[in-house]
């Protein structure tokens, strides 16, 4: 029988809970280990992290080298590209004025250069879809003046609004299809983008995207 009083007890100390697991530092943060708790919280110095679908990430940041759609290597392939983004409330200026939109969306959206790679296989995707958007875009162009010539006025209409289908299809073709890097919103130190992968995304450690 122990020896030990009835009341006292034996000391430990309590496990660290998973909220409190934090990333490291800048320095020390790697984008290629494997993949975060979701119970990870990111520390202000990291450059790189995911917000649930979100992809957010530091302004000026180099991407690391991994296709942002697959997690696949990039083998040093990227699109650079010039994201703009403002609020949305000012898309309702279309409905007045096009052009005073385009205008003031130019003046007022907030920019951020992006260098994102791309995996082989997704840069072959995008090469197609560019070439049957365009071709598509293309010939509904030039069937849209040849319909309007056609005697017939029923064959006329019916080809001006095929050529339209086609114009109109090919352009939302090419936006979803070929538009890489989508912004959500652009921050003064962040840029954070809606369409990347689900296995680049759950390769990063888990943050909070700022707001302002």
């Amino acid at each position: 029988m122990s020896d030990k009083p009835l009341d006292t007890f034996d000391t430990f100390d309590a496990p660290t809970a998973p909220s409190q697991r934090k990333v490291d530092d800048f320095e020390e943060f790697n984008p290629y280990q494997a993949p975060q708790s979701e119970f990870a919280i990111v520390t202000p110095g990291v450059p790189i992290f995911r917000d649930r679908k979100l992809l957010v990430f530091a302004k000026d940041y180099p991407l690391p080298d991994r296709c942002v759609l697959c997690n696949a290597p990039a083998e040093g392939k990227r699109i650079k590209k010039t994201l703009m983004w403002h609020n949305p409330a000012w898309y309702l200026l279309i409905l007045f004025n096009l052009i005073l939109y385009v205008l003031v969306a130019m003046i007022i959206s907030k920019r951020a250069k992006v260098a994102a790679g791309i995996c082989p296989r997704h840069r072959k995707r995008r090469t197609r879809a560019f070439l049957i958007g365009w071709l598509v875009l293309l010939v509904s162009t030039v069937l849209l003046p040849l319909a309007t010539t056609i005697s017939d006025p029923t064959l006329s209409t019916v080809g001006v609004g095929v050529a339209l289908v086609l114009m109109i299809g090919s352009v939302i073709f090419l936006l979803f299809r070929t538009n890489f890097l989508s912004p959500k919103r652009i921050t003064k130190t962040h840029v954070i983008i809606g369409n990347a992968g689900a296995a680049f995304l759950n390769s990063l450690p888990v943050g909070n995207a700022p707001t302002d």
